[in-house]
């Protein structure tokens, strides 16, 4: 090989390993972010490819990041996480009670509150809710 060769061998193998360590879009200074943003409201805007390059970041996540036609995101503000144990007791019996009433499954509440069915029984009676009452199952007649 020829030195050319060479030196572009040693490029094209840095330039490799450099892509693998890659930044995270969240990582992207405000700075860059308006750079980004100039570079590709201008004319002949940059390829994302070399803007991705250029930052050390995910292409397609560079492009979800300034995509026109992506909605905004609508944010309701964040409930307040429990502070107190209390807190996260209230908050359960809450959700209990309005699954409950729902008519979700008793196999559904159990998975999504964690605990037994022994234990969802103890705590349905605690809060007052009525008992579910099986549903009359139809006979099977064999053919």
């Amino acid at each position: 090989m020829s030195g050319n060769a060479n030196s572009a061998a040693a490029a094209f193998g840095a330039g490799r390993f450099a892509c693998s360590a890659r930044r995270t879009i969240s990582s992207l200074t405000p700075e860059e972010l308006a750079e980004v943003e100039r570079e590709r409201s201008k004319d002949r805007p940059t390829s994302w490819a070399h803007l991705a390059a250029r930052y050390a970041v995910n292409e397609l996540d560079l492009r979800r990041m300034f995509d026109p036609n992506k909605p905004k995101a609508v944010t309701e503000p964040a409930k307040p996480a429990p502070t107190t144990f209390q807190d996260h007791l209230a908050a359960r019996n809450v959700r209990l009670a309005e699954m409950w009433l729902a008519g979700v499954p008793v196999a559904d509440i159990c998975l999504a509150l964690g605990i037994g069915n022994s234990v969802l029984s103890k705590y349905r009676a605690r809060l007052g809710l009525a008992p579910r009452t099986p549903g009359i199952q139809k006979k099977r007649t064999t053919p």
